[in-house]
């Protein structure tokens, strides 16, 4: 299809072969080959061809029948690349990569409702005064209302966030959030009724603790290569199945 499209543009030019892979700066052996189908070009000849002949990638690759370039996706290297794979599988690796990427496509998209429902948050303000008395030296900060245990609390439409005082001291320096931990799930190191004080990234490390939600249930787990893991051997690791909605909610920085 390619090969097709490159004789349609050439002749249209009024070049032969030679002339036309002197007027691109190629070598006549490999424009041929391109053109003749007995080699397929690479990425940054496509993109060379787009250019010069305001056509876009898509056309050129058969995928459209357009030439135009507007209204078209620019692609990138990386992007051809995985079209060029997936041409070449069958009709069931074709849908297979189509079942994957609907399913990540809808988890972003939830993700980034779940952002915005935390963007979002109700906060309910509290006394100016804090509830214990930690002087001057003292940082209000969001709280989670839910607890962080295994299997319990949620994040729903209905969360809230209650501005509670900490001493400032305690507060590690990044920590956005904090949350009360419930149950014994991650003794010895976070007891029932520890605070915990977490920042909001989603992309953890290899042996981070961090704060997620699961199926919109919230969790304070070890983020590991086998999964998510409680300190307590008592407890299974946690691993998600390919229909679970997970989300990282943050990176614990520190306690109370």
């Amino acid at each position: 299809m390619i090969a097709d499209k490159l004789k349609e543009i050439r002749e249209k030019t009024g070049m032969n072969k030679k002339e036309f892979a002197k007027y691109l700066d190629i070598k006549y052996t490999t424009y041929n080959n391109y053109e003749t189908g007995a080699r397929e070009p690479a990425s940054d000849f496509l993109i060379l061809i787009s250019k010069k002949f305001d056509v876009s990638i898509d056309y050129l690759m058969g995928l459209k029948d357009e030439a135009e370039i507007l209204h078209s996706y620019p692609l990138s290297s990386v992007e051809f690349s995985h079209i060029e794979n997936y041409r070449r599988l069958d009709q069931y690796g074709q849908k297979t990569i189509d079942l994957i990427l609907e399913r990540e496509l809808d988890r972003y998209k939830q993700f980034q409702q779940l952002q915005h429902k935390k963007a979002n948050l109700t906060v309910v303000e509290v006394d100016d005064e804090p509830a214990e008395d930690y002087g001057e030296n003292v940082v209000m900060m969001p709280t989670f209302m839910q607890k962080l245990c295994a299997g319990t609390g949620s994040i729903g439409d209905d969360v809230q966030l209650e501005n509670e005082a900490y001493p400032a001291i305690r507060v590690p320096a990044g920590a956005q959030y904090a949350a009360t931990v419930a149950g014994d799930s991650m003794e010895p190191e976070y007891s029932d009724g520890d605070v915990v004080f977490f920042n909001d990234t989603n992309t953890p490390r290899f042996g981070d603790i961090v704060v997620l939600s699961i199926n919109k249930e919230n969790y304070l787990k070890k983020y590991t290569e086998r999964g998510f893991e409680a300190l307590n051997p008592k407890y299974d690791i946690l691993v998600p199945g390919e229909s679970d909605f997970v989300v990282v909610l943050g990176k614990v920085l520190g306690k109370l």
